[in-house]
Formats: structure tokens, C-alpha cells, sequence
């Protein structure tokens, strides 16, 4: 790519993003958009980005679309992860190296992007965004300040002087080592940092909440003439507060889970009471060996998918569960519970959606999917664990959030008084 090249590739890029060209230099370039006033595309950055632009220089974004990794050098992006600490963090004065900074031997370091990270994804649109999102409010102190200084940079974690054979082996090797120092550094700090494996952008765009009810307007509300059972309005404000799918899922699934003994044990009632109030019922050891022996099988219930589903059927309209699954299928455009899944490595079942179907498979998906957030031993199949952080399990249960919501709005409602 030539010197000409580079320049035209910038002006077209940055028109596609609505920014004009409003001046042009032989070594440089001059941009504005309708909320930025001008900045530069200085000689310096238009040949930073034709060298980085050239085929010659091998780069690959591995394993995320948030990496960059050659065979000898790798940069990840990163953000903290306490969603308290980190608001009193301005991640710019962040910096932390691992080892001694040298041309020969790895070493790590913590801080902002690169320039290379910058023009290397400079037109990815979700980076795009970010990078330009706090821009408005600094290109008025001076007009002709450069892109990158003017420009917000994200945090990013940099292996250095891997030398691997391959760009795959620098990828295996970096993970290690990023794992250790973000380890290292959550450890002594007392402050989590965790490895971002898609845009942020995107994740708030994907994240977008299905709504099976219409959200209320204005400032007016009926007054309730129920109580609610309080230790449920609990579990339920801990999941509408928290943005992490781990927590969020958990905390509904308790307001099932609260029910499990309740709705278990009305059943072995019901059970005990239509043998004892048949007419033909007398106290003779038949009889009663037949209850001993309903109390015992119902003292030794260690099926929970079957505990989940009693409550379903007790406090779901299951009309009403298969209306949501229909909605909420259509509006994600995916056939989540009406085809086979594999799900944390267990094959869940698809339902017909006709009534008297519904409430065993979402019984055995929703406690299959407990099951992997609480259990965490070790197991030969790696893909049925579920790991914190990681795209996958996150967008695996992300997808199932709604559903836990809706099953736990209505079982608020079913068991208030």
C-alpha cells in the first residue's frame, strides 16, 4: 500500500462513518462530523496505518475479534470487572508491567491500546464507536489536534517477544500468560480485571431485552392489593440489579427453587389424604403399608427436574408459557425451545408447544443449565463446564434470562396472598 493509498482508504472509511473531509494536505488530512469539530490524520498516523495496512505485516485478530496477535506479540483488550470499583478507576492512569521491558524476553504490560491495536480495527464499527464516543467533548479546546489524541483508548493487556512458530502457538502461549498476569494482578491489587472477548458496543446491542408485557409510562401506579412474599421480591431485586447473566440467572432460579419443598409435600398431602378419606380406607397393615411407603418415596426424592416441574405446573399457566416462547422465538428469530439443543454438553429436547409438553423440557433445560453454573468440578468434556466470562457461556445464558424472568414474575404473583 502506497503512501496515496492509505490516504484514500482513511477518507473513504471515514466518509462510510459520516465524518467529511473538510480539508486536505499533501501529508495530511482534516476531518469534522455534525458532533466533532475538526481534527487531523497527522503524516506520522497516515503512515502508521499504510504499515499496518500492508500485507507484509502479519497480524490476525485471534481468538476474539477484540485481539490482535502475531507470532511474536499479542494485545487483548480489557476491562475491570467490579461494577462498583471501577467507576472511581480512570483507566488512563492505570499501567502495570510484568517483567523488565527488553527486545529479547516477555514481558507484559497493562495499559492503553497501541497505536497498532487503534489503526489495526480502526473502521471495526463497534470499535469505531468506541474509540470516538467521548471525542465531542475534547475536540473543541483545539481544532487541530491529531486522531490519536484525541481519541479515547481502551484498555488492552500486551504480551511482548513471544517468538512463536505460528500465530496459533503465540495464541496458546498469550492466554497462558495473560490468564496469569490478570491473576497476578486481581490477587495483589484487589481490583478484578477480566478479558473482553466482544465489543462492548455490541454486547449492549445483542443485550437488547425482550419485553413480553408493554413497560409502563408515566409516574402513576395502582396501588397493590396482594402481599407479596417478601424473600422472593429479594432474590428478584438481586437479579434486576446486577447486568451479570451468572447472578441474574441464579437469583431467579431461587424463586423456583424456594417452592421445591412446599409443592412437594402438598402433593405427597393430597396423595396421603385421598387414601386416607376413601371410604374403603381402614387401618389395616395393607393400608398402611401403602402409606409408609408413599411417605418414604417422597422422603427419598432426589429428582429435582421433577420438583421443578410440579412447581411449573402448580403456579405456570402453561397457555401463557407457551404464548411467551412463541413471542420471544419470533422476536430473536431462533427456534430456542422448540428444536433440539445441546446445551453445556447435555441434549435438551425441543417441545411441540401443545399443551401438556412444555413444563418437562423447560424444567430440564432451566436445571441443566443450574446445574453447570453450581457445579464446577473437573470433567474430560471441557464444552459442558460452564466458565465465567467466556462469549459462549455468556451468550448461552443471556439467551435463557427472559424466560427465567417471566417463569419468576409469574410465580411471584401465583404464590402471593
Amino acid at each position: 500500500m502506497t503512501f496515496e493509498e492509505a490516504k484514500n482508504e482513511l477518507k473513504e472509511g471515514f466518509k462510510e462513518r459520516n465524518y467529511n473531509l473538510v480539508d486536505e494536505h499533501p501529508n495530511e488530512l482534516f476531518f469534522k462530523s455534525d458532533r466533532v469539530e475538526m481534527f487531523k490524520f497527522t503524516e506520522k498516523e497516515i503512515k502508521n496505518y499504510q504499515a499496518i495496512c500492508d500485507s507484509n505485516y502479519i497480524m490476525d485478530c485471534k481468538p476474539f475479534e477484540t485481539s490482535l496477535v502475531s507470532q511474536n506479540y499479542r494485545e487483548q483488550l480489557i476491562q475491570f470487572t467490579h461494577p462498583i470499583r471501577s467507576r472511581f478507576l480512570n483507566h488512563r492512569e492505570v499501567t502495570a508491567i510484568f517483567g523488565t521491558e527488553n527486545d529479547s524476553e516477555i514481558f507484559v504490560q497493562i495499559g492503553n491500546c497501541s497505536n497498532i491495536f487503534i489503526l489495526r480495527k480502526l473502521f471495526s464499527e463497534s470499535f469505531f464507536e468506541i474509540m470516538t464516543d467521548r471525542m465531542r467533548f475534547r475536540t473543541r479546546r483545539n481544532e487541530s489536534i491529531s486522531f490519536s489524541d484525541l481519541i479515547y483508548k481502551p484498555m488492552t493487556i500486551k504480551v511482548n517477544n513471544m517468538n512463536e512458530s505460528s500465530i496459533d502457538n503465540a495464541v496458546k502461549k498469550s492466554n497462558s500468560i495473560i490468564d496469569a498476569c490478570l491473576f497476578s494482578y486481581t490477587s495483589q491489587k484487589n481490583n478484578p480485571i477480566g478479558v473482553l472477548e466482544e465489543w462492548p458496543n455490541n454486547r449492549i446491542i445483542r443485550n437488547r431485552e425482550f419485553e413480553y408485557t408493554e413497560r409502563k409510562t408515566g409516574h402513576d401506579f395502582n396501588l397493590p392489593k396482594v402481599n407479596f412474599n417478601q424473600n422472593l421480591v429479594r432474590f428478584y431485586q438481586l437479579a434486576s440489579s446486577t447486568d451479570i447473566e451468572y447472578y441474574k440467572f441464579l437469583s431467579y432460579y431461587h424463586i423456583i427453587e424456594y417452592h421445591f419443598l412446599t409443592i412437594s409435600d402438598k402433593i405427597l398431602y393430597d396423595r396421603l389424604s385421598r387414601r386416607i378419606n376413601d371410604l374403603k380406607f381402614k387401618t389395616n397393615p395393607t393400608n398402611l403399608d401403602r402409606i409408609i411407603q408413599d411417605v418414604n418415596t417422597h422422603r427419598n426424592e432426589t429428582d429435582e427436574v421433577e420438583m421443578l416441574k410440579n412447581v411449573l405446573n402448580k403456579l405456570i399457566i402453561e397457555e401463557e408459557l407457551i404464548d411467551f416462547i412463541k413471542q420471544y422465538e419470533d422476536f430473536i428469530g431462533e427456534s430456542v425451545y422448540t428444536k433440539k439443543k445441546s446445551i453445556f454438553g447435555s441434549e435438551i429436547s425441543g417441545t411441540n408447544l401443545n399443551t401438556g409438553h412444555v413444563f418437562g423440557m423447560i424444567s430440564k433445560r432451566i436445571k441443566t443449565i443450574r446445574n453447570a453454573l453450581v457445579h464446577s468440578s473437573d470433567r474430560h468434556e471441557r464444552n459442558s463446564r460452564f466458565i465465567p466470562f467466556s462469549l459462549l457461556a455468556t451468550k448461552i445464558i443471556r439467551r435463557e434470562i427472559p424466560l427465567m424472568k417471566f417463569i419468576a414474575e409469574k410465580i411471584i404473583v401465583a404464590s402471593s396472598e
